[in-house]
């Protein structure tokens, strides 16, 4: 059982302009997001916010896996004019929760945001740890977002959809403690 109010909970996703290279190893700086989603504990939308990268024009495979084309930010703010309001979101939060929480934060720290002082959970890595079976997963390090939530009887049709993924990504959290029902 969760003990911490659902309105205090904050599931995100990203989607970006591509891959560093190596977790760590400074490549960070050649991507960036592209959209940012925010969702609280109950399923309220705090944010779904497309960004207008600063160094990036294109990303023709990132496209191919999201979507999100440049015709589809152009006009859109810089994630540096919004933030101030994502970190007031985040501070906000008691806890963060992602699928690959490492690959989400390792972009929101690139850009200032601070989740000093906040507890985490990264559904991929407990899944992985504790529910997923060995043999039909692989390794276990690491679980596609759709595998997980079809485990747990959740139909994720839009995958690489940020808001999407984050409404999958709090489905399978809150079943893994026991607290998804019906009516969320």
């Amino acid at each position: 059982m969760l003990k911490v109010n659902k309105d205090k909970i904050i599931v995100l996703d990203t989607e970006t302009t591509g891959l560093p290279s190596g977790i760590g190893d400074g490549s960070i700086q050649e991507h960036e997001i592209l959209q940012l989603v925010m969702i609280d504990g109950t399923g309220a939308i705090l944010m779904n916010q497309l960004f207008r990268p600063i160094r990036k024009r294109t990303w023709p495979e990132a496209q191919m896996i999201h979507g999100i084309a440049p015709k589809d930010i152009k006009g859109k703010p810089t994630i540096a004019d919004c933030k101030n309001n994502i970190q007031q979101l985040i501070d906000s939060a008691e806890l963060i929760v992602a699928y690959n929480l490492q690959f989400d934060l390792l972009f929101l720290h690139a850009v200032g945001i601070s989740f000093s002082g906040k507890h985490y959970y990264d559904v991929m890595r407990e899944f992985a740890r504790h529910r997923a079976d060995k043999k039909r997963y692989g390794s276990g390090k690491y679980v596609s977002l759709k595998k997980c939530a079809t485990y747990y009887g959740y139909c994720l049709t839009d995958a690489h959809d940020a808001e999407a993924d984050a409404r999958a990504t709090l489905y399978c959290f809150l079943k893994m403690h026991g607290e998804y029902t019906e009516n969320g």
